[in-house]
This record gives structure tokens, sequence and C-alpha cells, in this order.
């Protein structure tokens, strides 16, 4: 991965990187696996348990002349309700030594949600928005939650946070007061396209 682009960038290829683990609750914790990706798992010798945990980004300086935007690449499985056990939160006002429930979190969502991989091959989150805290310091949090009836598998790796890249189309016609550049071809029949005043 070219990371040349990136504001910041984590393979979690060889341990948490620069992130920190907190531990709201439960005995399991977000740890390193061999196989180049970050994993939790609620479940305790064959049997979920409730655990709420946060894998926290460092701090990232973000532009304040353009949206930014972070995504990951992730496995998750065996959740009964995925939306609700593996989310994605932001904060200018994390501190190491606060409790997490205390720290005022946004929760961010990606436009296709989180679901559950029906094998291990990695998705993507897609383009999730850090809008709101353009021109700041930004923490970001991908937060776990199980509780004693369900606890799924979550791995994450390429976690990235860049710069939004505007879209640039070739070309537009809005076809809002003419037909622009189109011109309307008749092959048979009375009928043949026209501008209305609506606009279509």
């Amino acid at each position: 991965i070219d990371t040349t682009a990136y504001t910041f960038y984590e393979s979690f290829a060889h341990g948490l990187g620069k992130f920190v683990q907190k531990n709201d609750s439960g005995t399991s914790v977000f740890g390193a696996s061999k196989y180049d990706y970050v994993m939790m798992n609620g479940t305790v010798d064959s049997h979920p348990t409730m655990n709420v945990d946060w894998l926290v980004s460092p701090a990232i300086q973000l532009k304040d002349s353009i949206t930014s935007v972070v995504s990951f690449e992730y496995v998750a499985r065996g959740f009964a309700d995925v939306s609700k056990s593996v989310t994605v939160w932001a904060t200018d006002s994390y501190s190491p030594d606060s409790v997490m429930s205390k720290i005022k979190w946004v929760q961010i969502s990606p436009i296709d949600p989180i679901s559950n991989n029906s094998g291990w091959k990695m998705a993507n989150t897609g383009e999730i928005s850090l809008k709101a805290f353009k021109g700041k310091k930004v923490y970001v949090a991908i937060r776990y939650e199980s509780t004693n009836t369900n606890a799924g598998i979550l791995q994450v790796r390429n976690f990235i946070v860049r710069d939004r890249v505007p879209v640039v189309l070739p070309y537009s016609e809005s076809f809002v007061t003419s037909r622009g550049k189109f011109i309307a071809v008749n092959v048979s029949g009375a009928q043949f396209w026209a501008f209305d005043s609506h606009g279509y």
C-alpha cells in the first residue's frame, strides 16, 4: 500500500502500533495476530462473555481546508447485531487518563453499514466522513461489544485516514435551461426529444 498520500496509516501487521486498547468491561482485549491484523473475541472457554472494548488511535491532525475520511478493512463474524456490536467513534477531547464513557464521543458511520462476513475475506468499510473535525486533532476509535449470550469475532487491518478526493465529472448537463450540447435525433415516428420548461 502506498502510504504517501495518507494523513495517517496503520497496517496492524506488527501489533497495535500507536493505537491503545481501552477496556470498559470484561476480561478480553484487542490483541495482535500473527496474520497481520488485530482482533477481538469476547468468547472465553467456548462461552460468550460481556465485554466493552475500544481500540483508540493516536491524535491525528486534520486539515481545515478539506474533509478527511477514515476507512479500514475488517472481518466481523458471529454477531447477533453487528450494527450495535461493532461501531466507529471520534472525538477531539480524548485523554489517556479519562474514563471512556465520560469522553464526548461522536459516532461516525460508513455509508454501507458494517456487516457480518460469510467467510474470512476482509471487507472494507469505505469512506467514513470526519467532516465535523476539520482542522482539529481527532482520535478515532473502534468499539467492540459482546454479551453473555453473544460474542462475535472482529479482525481489523489497514486503518487509513486521508483527504477525501473530490469527484470530478468529465461532463455534466442539468437540462435546466436547455438541451445543452445534446442533440435530438429522430429515427422514426412523429415524437422527438424536446426541452421542457420544468427542467426535464
